[in-house]
């Protein structure tokens, strides 16, 4: 059923293969779906509340306190994705890692869009104050059924059934007691910033097209601000299609024994090189439908990218997922500001959006450059190796 691999540095380690699942048989829907189940809905809430400010403000006229509610929300979601990615480690299989982070991150493009037509809605209806009140709701429902229904690792939720718990204890590769942080091991891992590049790769290409689609459909395609965007949205569902089919593909590749290793690469490869080529084209482009196709197409390939790096950091540190998270998001957090302030200033000096596509699309292959040299799926600390 497992495997000692004598290959890593710091000792065997446990490996997944098949049969196992076939042999602990769980529910089909068991407590570990709906612990993804909620993290999931909580990125959706996340960034449908991170859009809600953005539509609202422009109705509203409070602007230190509204500075202060936009920094509130960011403190308070900031260990969202930490805290899932340390709880996946106890409560997901290795051969559903992949399927789990891909589910979450598909939460973002489906908050995005969903902030996106209701907060307008309510907005134009009712005013700015309702559109809080709302989304304030559904975030304290989604809390009382969190609170009230999930624990911390599933030998404490009298709901798990023994198959499903037989599941997770082998699945998981057991779960030892976490010993101190080997912080010089962890950071000079060229696993870990392979990871990190890929991160940051993959959000510049995320938040440009997530900030300017419709002024590019408005500006460069002379589409209404309607339809730009209606067109604006095509691109951020194909990404959630895209990262939930790679999840279930890339899980069953690792399932048939296929190299982990090699799994990961070729995944984030596709997810960093299937962007580069369409924004390369995009500038070739006249009609607003093919730019759409490409620009699809780019956000959708994109989606290839969780599989690689993001379900790579249960690989590295099973049991320290959630500071490799964290240290890797706080540096992908930096396109958010800088990416989408440099796009600002590259369509300004050159009055084109040629120069934005084709910058995005150097640093995604730069991305995937690095990570395809320096990935590794085998544990980095001695801990996550026992």
């Amino acid at each position: 059923m497992y495997w000692s691999n004598p290959g890593t540095r710091h000792g065997p380690t446990l490996e997944f293969r098949g049969p196992v699942n076939r042999l602990h048989r769980a529910p089909r829907w068991g407590r570990r779906h709906s612990i993804v189940a909620l993290c999931f809905i909580a990125v959706v809430i996340g960034y449908t509340d991170r859009v809600n400010i953005s539509v609202a403000s422009i109705a509203m006229r409070s602007l230190w306190v509204l500075v202060a509610a936009r920094v509130g929300m960011g403190i308070g979601e900031a260990a969202m994705f930490p805290a899932a990615y340390d709880l996946f480690c106890r409560w997901v299989p290795i051969n559903e890692r992949t399927r789990a982070v891909t589910r979450l991150t598909s939460g973002m493009p489906l908050g995005t869009i969903a902030g996106l037509a209701i907060t307008g809605w309510i907005v134009s209806i009712h005013g700015w104050p309702p559109a809080f009140y709302a989304f304030g709701l559904i975030g304290l429902g989604w809390t009382i059924v969190w609170f009230a229904g999930t624990h911390n690792a599933p030998e404490r939720d009298p709901k798990v059934t023994h198959e499903e718990q037989s599941l997770l204890t082998i699945g998981t590769g057991g779960q030892a007691p976490v010993a101190a942080i080997q912080w010089r091991r962890l950071l000079s891992a060229p696993a870990l910033w392979a990871i990190v590049v890929a991160h940051f790769c993959t959000n510049w290409v995320f938040y440009l097209l997530l900030a300017w689609l419709p002024s590019y459909f408005r500006d460069v395609q002379h589409l209404s601000v309607a339809n730009a965007g209606l067109f604006s949205a095509a691109p951020s569902l194909a990404m959630v299609v895209v990262l939930n089919a790679s999840g279930i593909a890339t899980d069953a590749l690792i399932t048939r024994g296929v190299d982990r290793t090699f799994v990961r690469k070729l995944t984030l490869g596709v997810g960093l090189l299937g962007p580069a080529v369409c924004m390369f084209l995009v500038p070739l482009v006249q009609s607003p439908t093919a730019a759409l196709l490409l620009l699809s197409g780019a956000m959708g390939t994109l989606g290839f990218t969780q599989g690689g790096f993001g379900a790579n950091m249960l690989d590295i540190a099973p049991r320290h997922a959630a500071i490799v998270m964290g240290i890797s998001n706080t540096v992908a957090a930096v396109p958010g500001i800088a990416g989408v302030a440099t796009t600002g200033w590259l369509i300004d000096a050159t009055g084109t959006y040629s120069a934005v596509f084709l910058v995005a699309a150097a640093i995604s292959t730069v991305g995937a450059t690095v990570y395809a040299f320096y990935a590794d799926t085998r544990p980095v600390l001695a801990a996550d190796s026992a």
